[in-house]
């Protein structure tokens, strides 16, 4: 369990990191689609490793998707 804990941590900190210097005194995108990207692809990896149904990492990928579209209508 604390292992989990960790590693979900130090995943956070890291896209918070790379959300900062993507989206930081930039204009919004290609950095939308990085960063995107980048979530389902810790979402998938964790459904992976953390042996969870794909059904359930499913919700958040598309909840991902969905708000980055709505970043491509709005522009």
């Amino acid at each position: 369990m604390q292992k989990k804990i960790y590693a979900i941590s130090i995943v956070a900190l890291l896209l918070g990191t790379i959300f900062n210097n993507l989206f930081y005194e930039k204009h919004i995108g290609i950095s939308v689609f990085i960063f995107v990207a980048l979530i389902i692809s810790a979402t998938i990896i964790f459904s992976i490793h953390l042996k969870t149904s794909f059904r359930q990492a499913a919700g958040v990928i598309l909840a991902a998707l969905f708000f980055s579209a709505m970043v491509a209508i709005r522009g």
